[in-house]
C-alpha cells in the first residue's frame, strides 16, 4: 500500500472540515458570516427640498420636512440604522454649512431622534457637500491643507452628536482626522467606511451630493508643472502643453476599440458574476451623460461608455 506523507501545516486527520459541509443545514449552523438588516446602512441625502436623483433613483435627496416620512418606510421594511449625507442651502470655500448648529443635517436629526430613538443615526463627516470647490478640505494655494482642515471635521462631527448623532463617519481622507474626532468626541464611535473607488456609482453619488470637484490632481494638473514625469510625457508626445492642453488630449480619445458586448462574453466566459464600470475616467471626466460638459458623450469618443457597459451587462 502507497503510504501518504503528511507535512505539518495543518492538523489533518485529526481536523476535517468536510465534516461540517456536508449538508446546508450544518454549514447554517457553523458559518461564521452572515448578512441580514442588521449588518446594513441606508444612506439618505438631505437638501433644501426633495427631488430625485435620474442618475440613480434609489438615492433621490429629501427635505428636512419629508424625511421622516422616508424613514418611516425604512424603519417598517426592518431597517435599524441610516447616514445622513446633507447638501446645504449655500455652499463657501471653507464649507461652514458642515458645522452650523442650524445645518441641514443638524435639523435632520433634531426632527428624526425623539422620533425613532431606537434607530442608529449615522452621519457623514465631509466637506466636500459644502464647499464650493467640492473638495474635501480648505484650498490654500491651489492645495487642500491637510492640517488645516482637521479642526473643521472635528467641529462639524461634534455638531453632528450634539444634534443627535449615534457614530459619525469621516469620508474626507484627510491624515490625521479620526485622532482630531476622537480628541473632540471620545465616547462616540467612529466609523471607517470611506472607502472611494472610481466605480460607476461615484459620479452618481457626486451628482446626489452635488460635490463634484472643481479641479483634480492628476494628469491634468500635473501636466502643466515643468519638470514633472507628466510633464516630460506630455512634451515628448503632444507638445508644449500651451499649444496642446488636457481639452485637446481628450479629443484625441475615440474609444474605436471599445466593445462592451464583447468584453463582457470575456468576463463571463472567465466566471465573473460581477462587474463594476468605470464612472470617471480621470480628472473628474465623467463616462456617461452627466449634467457637466465634462464628459465621454459631448468631449473625446461621444459615447455613453457606462450606459454601453450597463445594456451588455444586462443583455449578458
Amino acid at each position: 500500500m502507497r503510504q501518504t506523507t503528511l507535512l505539518s501545516v495543518s492538523t489533518f486527520p485529526v481536523t476535517r472540515l468536510r465534516r461540517l459541509r456536508r449538508t446546508g443545514a450544518l454549514r447554517s449552523l457553523v458559518r461564521e458570516t452572515r448578512l441580514d438588516l442588521d449588518d446594513f446602512v441606508m444612506p439618505l441625502f438631505v437638501g433644501p427640498r426633495t427631488e430625485p436623483n435620474d442618475a440613480l433613483p434609489a438615492m433621490g435627496r429629501w427635505s428636512v420636512d419629508e424625511i421622516g416620512d422616508e424613514v418611516d418606510r425604512l424603519n417598517a421594511a426592518g431597517v435599524k440604522a441610516v447616514i445622513l449625507f446633507g447638501i446645504p442651502d449655500e455652499k463657501d470655500a471653507e464649507g461652514s454649512g458642515a458645522w452650523d448648529d442650524d445645518g441641514v443635517i443638524q435639523r435632520a436629526l433634531r426632527e428624526l431622534r425623539p422620533r425613532f430613538p431606537e434607530l442608529v443615526l449615522l452621519t457623514d463627516v465631509c466637506l466636500c457637500e459644502y464647499t464650493d470647490h467640492g473638495h474635501c478640505g480648505v484650498i490654500v494655494e491651489g492645495e487642500v491643507d491637510n492640517d488645516a482642515t482637521l479642526d473643521l471635521l472635528a467641529r462639524t462631527a461634534v455638531s453632528h452628536v450634539d444634534a443627535g448623532a449615534d457614530a459619525v463617519c469621516p469620508s474626507d481622507m484627510m491624515d490625521g482626522r479620526v485622532a482630531a474626532i476622537r480628541e473632540a468626541l471620545p465616547e462616540t464611535p467612529i466609523v471607517a467606511y470611506s472607502a472611494k473607488y472610481a466605480s460607476a456609482f461615484y459620479g452618481p453619488f457626486r451628482e446626489a451630493a452635488e460635490s463634484a470637484p472643481e479641479f483634480g490632481d492628476w494628469y491634468a494638473r500635473l501636466m502643466y508643472i515643468e519638470d514633472s514625469e507628466f510633464y516630460r510625457y506630455h512634451v515628448q508626445r503632444y507638445g508644449h502643453p500651451s499649444k496642446f492642453g488636457f481639452k485637446d488630449v481628450i479629443a484625441t480619445w475615440k474609444a474605436e476599440r471599445f466593445d462592451p458586448a464583447h468584453l463582457m462574453k470575456l468576463y463571463k466566459k472567465a466566471g465573473a458574476k460581477y462587474f463594476m464600470s468605470l464612472g470617471v475616467h480621470h480628472d473628474n471626466f465623467d463616462c456617461w451623460e452627466s449634467k457637466h460638459r465634462w464628459n465621454s458623450v459631448k468631449m473625446g469618443p461621444r459615447r455613453n461608455v457606462v450606459g454601453e457597459f450597463q445594456k451588455a451587462a444586462r443583455a449578458a
